[in-house]
C-alpha cells in the first residue's frame, strides 16, 4: 500500500513555494525599477530633443502632431499644470515640471491658449451670421488671416496661395482648443457631417434632420431648395417635414438665410413661418456650408 505524503513533505512544498514567490517578487521589482529608470531617461532625452527642434515643432503642424502624440503616450499632457505621471526622480524635478514644463519650454501652452482665444473670437463674432455653426475649413482660414496680418491685405487668390504655403493650424490643434474649453461648458463641439467637419459654438446638439440638411448643403455649396431636398433625400420627406426643418434652421437656430431676391415678382408670396403646410419661398443658404470665395 502506497504511503501518503507526510507533514515533512508538505512543509518542504510550502518552503519551496515561498522561495519561488520571493524570487518572483524580487525579479518583478528589479524589472519594474529598470523599466522606470529607462522611462525617465527617455523622457529626459525627449526634453533635450524638444529644445533642439523647438522651431520645427511650433511651425510644422505634422511634426507637432506626432510630437504631441508621443508625449500623450508618455503621459505628458500640455493641458494640465502637473502630470499624473510626474517623475519621482530628483534629477527630473523642476525640469519636466510634472509634465507641464516641457510645454512651457516649447511655448506650446502659449500657442494653444492664444489659438483658443482666437477660435472663440471668430466663433462669437460670426455667430449672428451663421447661428453658431462654422465649417472647420472656414474657421482655420479665418484664424490664419488673424494670425498673419500680411495675408489680409492681399487679394483672394493671393490669400489662398499664401495660406496654402503658411498653414500651420490643423484639426488636431482645434481639438486641443476644444479640450481647453470643455470645463467652461460653453457648447464648443466638433461635428463630422459627411466628409466635412463643423464646429458648433452653442450648447445645443445638431439633430438628425439638421445633419442631413447640412450634409446636402455642403454638396450644393450651401444652397438648399425644396426641390433639391425632395430629389436627394431618400426616403422622401413630407412637405411639412421639409418646412419644419427649414423653419427650424432659419428662425430657431439661425443657421440659414433666405434669399427672397431669388423669387420672381410674379411668384412672390410673403413667407409665413407659422404655416408648416405653406411652401417657403426663395432659396435657403446654410452659411456654414457656403464657400463665398468661389
Amino acid at each position: 500500500m502506497r504511503k501518503g505524503p507526510g507533514i515533512s513533505a508538505l512543509s518542504r512544498h510550502t518552503t519551496y513555494s515561498n522561495h519561488y514567490n520571493n524570487l518572483s517578487n524580487s525579479i518583478s521589482s528589479k524589472n519594474l525599477k529598470d523599466l522606470t529608470e529607462s522611462f525617465e531617461n527617455f523622457k529626459f532625452l525627449l526634453i533635450e530633443f524638444s529644445i533642439k527642434h523647438k522651431k520645427d515643432i511650433r511651425s510644422d503642424p505634422g511634426f507637432r502632431f506626432q510630437f504631441q502624440k508621443l508625449c500623450s503616450i508618455l503621459g505628458i499632457d500640455p493641458l494640465l499644470s502637473s502630470s499624473s505621471s510626474s517623475s519621482s526622480s530628483s534629477k527630473n524635478e523642476g525640469v519636466v515640471g510634472g509634465g507641464g514644463g516641457i510645454w512651457n519650454i516649447l511655448g506650446i501652452n502659449e500657442f494653444e491658449y492664444e489659438l483658443t482665444v482666437q477660435l472663440v473670437d471668430i466663433c462669437v463674432s460670426t455667430r449672428n451670421v451663421n447661428g453658431g455653426l462654422i465649417s472647420l475649413d472656414d474657421l482655420i482660414k479665418r484664424i490664419e488671416r488673424l494670425r498673419n496680418p500680411q495675408i489680409r491685405n492681399k487679394s483672394t487668390s493671393q490669400q489662398q496661395q499664401q495660406q496654402q504655403q503658411q498653414t500651420t493650424i490643423t484639426i488636431e490643434d482645434i481639438k486641443r482648443c476644444i479640450k481647453i474649453l470643455e470645463p467652461l461648458k460653453s457648447g464648443y463641439k466638433l461635428n463630422k457631417i459627411g466628409l466635412n467637419y463643423y464646429l458648433t459654438s452653442i450648447p445645443k446638439e445638431l439633430n438628425t434632420d439638421q445633419s442631413i440638411l447640412l450634409n446636402l448643403a455642403s454638396i450644393s455649396n450651401g444652397k438648399l431648395t425644396k426641390k433639391l431636398i425632395s430629389q436627394h433625400i431618400k426616403p422622401n420627406w413630407s412637405n411639412q417635414r421639409i418646412n419644419l426643418n427649414l423653419i427650424d434652421c432659419l428662425m430657431t437656430q439661425g443657421l440659414a438665410w433666405i434669399d427672397e431676391q431669388s423669387i420672381t415678382t410674379n411668384q412672390y408670396i410673403e413667407n409665413d413661418y407659422t404655416d408648416l403646410n405653406k411652401d417657403i419661398q426663395g432659396d435657403i443658404w446654410i452659411i456654414a456650408a457656403t464657400n463665398f470665395e468661389d
